[in-house]
C-alpha cells in the first residue's frame, strides 16, 4: 500500500524521482512497469502495471454502447502511457500530460493505496481543504454506510 505526501520538483526533461521509500515495493510489484494517466478530478495517476491491467479487464467488460464506459476509455485508456522506473527511480510524465493536468515543475506525489495521484503544487492545499469540508459536511443517508465504522 502506498501512503504519504511528497513533493517533489520534475527535472527539465520531465522526470519525476520516486520517493526512495517507494522504489522497492513497486519493483516487486511492477519490475517497475507503470501507466501514467488522467484521475477523474484531472490529476494524473500512476498505477502499478498489474494494478492497471486488472482495470482494463474490468473496463472491457463494458457494453460498447454505453456511454459512461466511451467517457472512461476516453479519460483513462487514450491517455494511459506506460513507463518504466529507470534505475535512478525516476519516471518520464510525458509533456501532454503534465500540460493537461497543468503541471509544470513542481508537484505532490500523493499515495493513495493502490496508486499514486500526481498534481501541481498549487492544487494540493486547496483540494485538500475542498476535502476536509466534504467530509466533515456529509451526511450519511444510512446506518450501514461503509464510512460510519472507518475510524482510527
Amino acid at each position: 500500500m502506498f501512503r504519504g505526501s511528497t513533493q517533489i520538483s520534475l527535472d527539465a526533461k520531465g522526470r519525476m524521482a520516486l520517493p526512495a521509500r517507494y522504489r522497492d515495493r513497486l519493483r516487486e510489484l511492477s519490475e517497475g512497469k507503470m501507466v501514467i494517466t488522467y484521475t477523474l478530478e484531472r490529476y494524473l495517476q500512476l498505477v502499478p502495471l498489474p494494478t492497471w491491467l486488472q482495470f482494463e479487464e474490468k473496463l472491457v467488460k463494458a457494453p460498447v454502447t454505453d456511454k459512461r464506459a466511451k467517457a472512461y476509455q476516453m479519460i483513462f485508456i487514450s491517455n494511459a502511457v506506460e513507463v518504466d522506473m529507470d534505475s535512478s527511480g525516476r519516471v518520464l510524465i510525458p509533456q501532454l500530460l503534465r500540460e493537461g493536468a497543468g503541471i509544470d515543475k513542481h508537484v505532490i506525489l500523493s499515495g493513495m493505496l493502490k496508486t499514486f495521484h500526481i498534481l501541481p503544487d498549487s492544487r494540493y492545499q486547496t483540494d485538500l481543504d475542498d476535502a476536509f469540508e466534504y467530509v466533515k459536511n456529509y451526511e450519511s443517508s444510512t446506518s450501514e454506510d461503509f464510512f460510519t465504522d472507518l475510524t482510527m
